[in-house]
């Protein structure tokens, strides 16, 4: 779900994105405890809401990197 009108000022960026201006993907938590991720560059368009348990899964996907191997899997490439 996209909600938009959120806060500008719980926006936070990542520690990694300090090189690139400011341009990257944010996160702020909602009223109901659940977390948007926006874009830095585009903040009227809102941010994506994920419950706490689907944003948890999605980091730890990425951290083991296996959301690239799934990508990579359905495209019918192997993984290197």
């Amino acid at each position: 779900m996209v909600r938009q009108h959120l806060p500008a000022c719980l926006w936070r960026s990542s520690s990694y994105s300090a090189a690139n201006g400011g341009q990257c993907v944010e996160v702020q938590p909602t009223e109901e405890g659940c977390v948007a991720v926006g874009d830095s560059k585009d903040r009227v368009r809102g941010g994506l809401v994920a419950s706490p348990v689907s944003w948890s899964n999605f980091i730890r996907a990425m951290k083991g990197s296996r959301l690239e191997s799934r990508a990579v899997a359905r495209r019918g490439h192997t993984a290197r």
